[in-house]
C-alpha cells in the first residue's frame, strides 16, 4: 500500500492499527462519505488539475477532503478556514489575500494554488510527504522539535499529538474508501454527484465597493448565488 507514492509499512502492527481506527471509523460514518464523494466531483477537476501542473502526488487531493471535507466555508477553532483550512498568517506567506472584503482561502483554485507551494516547502524541508502533512497539521516549527529531540525523521515513528499521529491515517483511509466506495457498499451514482455549474466570468473594475444585492441585481440571479460561485467575497 501506498500513500504519495510513499509506501506505507503495514507489517507493523502499531501502523496497520492506526490505520485501521481511522478506517472504520469512516466506515461508521457513511452519509458523511456519500457527502465527501458527491462533493469531490465538485471540487477534483480544479485540484486534479493543479496538483499535475505542479508536479505533485495525486493522492494530495484528499488533504482539503481531511481538512474541511471540501466545503470553502469551514473554520477551525484556530482560525482556519477554507478548503485547506490556512491560518491567516500561512495563507498571506503563500499569496493570499485575506482582508475585511475579500478571503482567498475560500477561493478553491487559489487556495490550492497556495496549498500546493506550502507543501512543497514542507515536503523540501522533511524530505518524505508523510512528515510533510505532520507539519502542515501541527506546525513546521513543531515537527522540527519533535524530530530534533526524538532523532527521527519517520512520520511512523514520530511519537506526536493524537490529531496529528491521526491525519496522515486518516486521509490514507479517506483515499481507501472514495477510490472505491462500491467495495464498501457505498453507492453514489455519477448523475446524483455535485458538479461545477456552467458559469461566466466577468472582471469589474470600481473604485468603491459594490453591494452583492447590486451585483446580484445585474447579473439576473439571487444574492445567495453570487455569494456561492464568489465565496472569496466577505
Amino acid at each position: 500500500m501506498s500513500l504519495f507514492g510513499e509506501r506505507v509499512p503495514l507489517e507493523r502492527m502499531d501502523v496497520k492499527e492506526r490505520l485501521e481506527r481511522e478506517f472504520y471509523y469512516l466506515l461508521d460514518r457513511q452519509g458523511l462519505l456519500v457527502m465527501y464523494i458527491k462533493r469531490a466531483a465538485r471540487c477534483n477537476p480544479i485540484v486534479e488539475v493543479i496538483l499535475e501542473m505542479e508536479e505533485l502526488p495525486e493522492d494530495l487531493k484528499y488533504v482539503p477532503v481531511a481538512e474541511s471535507g471540501l466545503t470553502s466555508r469551514a473554520r477551525s477553532s484556530a482560525k482556519a478556514v477554507g478548503y485547506w483550512q490556512f491560518i491567516e498568517p500561512t495563507a498571506k506567506r503563500y499569496g493570499l489575500k485575506v482582508n475585511g472584503y475579500i478571503d482567498e482561502r475560500r477561493d478553491l483554485t487559489r487556495s490550492t494554488m497556495a496549498a500546493t507551494a506550502y507543501l512543497k516547502d514542507l515536503h523540501e524541508m522533511f524530505g518524505s510527504w508523510t512528515a510533510a502533512l505532520a507539519g502542515y497539521n501541527w506546525g513546521e516549527r513543531n515537527v522540527k522539535r519533535a524530530i530534533k529531540v526524538q532523532g527521527t525523521t519517520s512520520y511512523y515513528d514520530l511519537y506526536l499529538p493524537m490529531e496529528t499521529e491521526r491525519y496522515v491515517f486518516r486521509i490514507l483511509a479517506l483515499k481507501l474508501i472514495m477510490e472505491q466506495p462500491e467495495t464498501y457498499s457505498i453507492y453514489v451514482p455519477e448523475d446524483e454527484r455535485y458538479r461545477l455549474p456552467k458559469i461566466m466570468e466577468v472582471d469589474i473594475a470600481s473604485e468603491t465597493p459594490i453591494p452583492i444585492d447590486l451585483l446580484a441585481d445585474c447579473a439576473n440571479a439571487g444574492a445567495r448565488t453570487i455569494r456561492n460561485l464568489n465565496p472569496w467575497m466577505r
